[in-house]
């Protein structure tokens, strides 16, 4: 039987960048396939934090140059360098793309400048491709790209490269979508004829980066099937629907979202070894196991013993925290702890601490 070969594609990959729940299932995904008999590699750029933590060996891994291509990119040629390494506890490949003006740092300030770094990015994945198959004999069976910051590996692939390599593209978090000036397509090379998508629906400077991935990805797949079921739902409102719907119409077979639930890594997140937790337990001793730690927990952060609701996460209007500040009066007055971990926007930071303020034997921001 012919051996899987995946190609996993994004913006980060736990524990050499991780900013959210993507770069957990990036760091555990290709382990888990790899058990599976999957030869499954990892693609991230090469931030300057990751080279940070190589030169520091924090990680106590190393990284190998294996090569190095050069790609177009608007007006300038760009040079990108291939590492290497494994991903910690196993046998999996991850490789990171360097290069120094669009690689080095996340997020460089500015809507465009987003859409910027990440088309190149996408760019360099294409080529990277290109590279692996002549360079190390290793053609993926699928390139497997994750949210908005890959979504333009399908477009690029089949239209820039005419490769016929499947991709899918899972869609983590549909809030971030990747919209943008449509000059991105002038760095890209692209001919107005080739990308008649990029257009449809939209203003005409402008481009919505995940739209484009579900139109030209060969699959489309989210975290679980009620959210598959949600975002495919009449009822949607999100931008984005459009896109889903004219999938849908055209392309019959493949059109609809594929929910798979998303799993954990055991190896992490197991109470019975882990060493982050004051005491471990497990089936037969779960009980004594979480009061013990939760007394623990409590007595650290000052609250007292009773009922405790915790939320960890981004704060953000998008997991509902603003509406929590409105009922927390109702809450506290339940007499319950109310335990929040995260961070992000700085207005609904500060309703929140403004709670703290108000309820400092209920509520608690870490």
């Amino acid at each position: 039987m012919k051996k899987i070969k995946v190609l996993m594609v994004g913006y980060e990959t736990a524990p050499f960048y991780k900013k959210g729940g993507l770069g957990d299932v990036m760091g555990s995904l290709p382990k888990a396939l790899a058990e599976l008999k999957v030869d499954c590699r990892v693609v991230i750029p090469y931030y300057g934090s990751i080279k940070e933590k190589f030169t520091s060996n924090a990680l106590n891994l190393r990284d190998e140059k294996i090569g190095e291509f050069s790609i177009c990119f608007g007006e300038k040629e760009e040079q990108i360098g291939i590492y290497k390494s494994i991903l910690p506890e196993s046998n999996v490949t991850i490789y990171f793309l360097s290069n120094k003006r669009n690689l080095s740092y996340l997020y460089a300030r500015g809507r465009n400048k987003k859409i910027d770094q990440f088309a190149f990015f996408d760019l360099a994945v294409s080529h990277f491709v290109l590279w692996l198959r002549s360079k190390s004999k290793w053609t993926p069976s699928i390139v497997h790209c994750n949210d908005w910051h890959t979504a333009l590996i399908p477009l690029i692939l089949r239209k820039r490269f005419k490769l016929s390599t499947p991709t899918l593209l899972t869609i983590h978090n549909l809030l971030h979508q990747g919209c943008g000036s449509i000059k991105i397509l002038d760095l890209l090379h692209f001919k107005d004829e080739e990308v008649k998508e990029l257009k449809t629906g939209m203003p005409a400077n402008e481009i919505n980066i995940l739209g484009e991935g579900i139109m030209h990805g060969d699959v489309i797949s989210t975290v679980s099937q009620s959210y598959a079921e949600e975002i495919s739902s009449d009822n949607c409102r999100w931008p984005i629907y459009g896109f889903l719907r004219r999938r849908e119409k055209e392309m019959s077979k493949n059109g609809g979202v594929l929910g798979i639930l998303n799993g954990i890594d055991y190896n992490v997140w197991n109470p019975k070894i882990d060493n982050l937790i004051n005491h471990k337990y497990d089936l037969s001793s779960w009980k004594i196991g979480k009061n013990t730690n939760k007394d623990d927990f409590l007595r650290e952060v000052g609250l007292e013993n009773k009922p405790t609701f915790c939320f960890i996460g981004r704060i953000a209007p998008q997991k509902g925290l603003d509406l929590l500040v409105r009922v927390m009066k109702r809450l506290v007055d339940l007499d319950i702890n109310i335990i929040i971990l995260g961070s992000g926007n700085k207005n609904i930071e500060k309703s929140l601490q403004r709670q703290v303020e108000k309820y400092p034997k209920n509520v608690k921001l870490i």
